[in-house]
C-alpha cells in the first residue's frame, strides 16, 4: 500500500503495468534540485493518473539536505468498488551531520499519506523518523532510527531499529 511506484519493489506488487510518463531533473542551481514525474495509467477501467514534485536544497554543500515533496494517485476503478484506492501524499525530509560529532549524521523524515477512501475506518497515515548514524569506515554505517506514528493499520506506532549500513555511494571527483 506505500510502497512507491518508483521502489525497485514495486514491480512484484502488479502482474502488469500499463501506463506512460516520464520523469525529469533540473539542477535549478548549484545546491538546489527539482524533479517531477507523470505518469498515465491505462487501466481496464478508464484512466488513472500519478504525479509527483520534488524539490532538494543542499544549504552548504552536498552533506546537508532539506527538502520537501508531493504526489497524487488517481485510479479510474477506485469509485468502482474495486479495492484498489487514491492518495495524497505530503512529505518532508532532511539530512546534516551534527556540527559537534560530524561523523554523525541525523535524519528526519516527515510523511502524511491522505486517502480517497477509508481504510479500515481512517483517511490518513502519519509517520515521523528520525535517523543518527555513525560512519564506522568508508561506505559503513551503524544506524539507530525511531518511527512514530499513526497508520490505518496500526492505532499508535513506534519503533526502534538498530542496522548496519551499507552507503555504496563514493564521489570519484567534483566537476564544476
Amino acid at each position: 500500500l506505500f510502497l512507491p511506484r518508483n521502489s525497485i519493489l514495486a514491480v512484484f506488487v502488479a502482474d502488469k503495468r500499463n501506463d506512460v510518463g516520464g520523469s525529469i531533473h533540473w539542477g535549478a542551481l548549484r545546491n538546489l534540485s527539482l524533479d517531477g514525474d507523470y505518469h498515465l495509467l491505462l487501466e481496464e477501467d478508464g484512466r488513472g493518473h500519478w504525479g509527483r514534485v520534488k524539490g532538494a536544497y543542499h544549504p552548504g554543500g552536498p552533506d546537508k539536505t532539506v527538502g520537501a515533496e508531493l504526489s497524487l494517485l488517481k485510479n479510474s476503478n477506485a469509485a468502482s468498488g474495486i479495492n484498489d484506492n487514491g492518495y495524497k501524499l505530503a512529505r518532508l525530509f532532511g539530512a546534516t551531520p551534527l556540527p559537534f560529532l560530524r561523523e554523525v549524521l541525523f535524519t528526519a523524515d516527515l510523511q502524511g499519506y491522505f486517502f480517497d477512501k477509508d481504510v479500515n475506518g481512517e483517511r490518513r497515515s502519519l509517520a515521523a523518523t528520525a535517523t543518527l548514524a555513525y560512519e564506522l569506515v568508508r561506505g559503513w554505517r551503524a544506524a539507530v532510527a525511531g518511527t512514530a506514528g499513526s497508520t490505518p493499520y496500526l492505532e499508535r506506532q513506534f519503533e526502534i531499529m538498530a542496522k548496519l549500513v551499507y552507503d555504496q555511494t563514493y564521489a570519484i571527483r567534483e566537476v564544476r
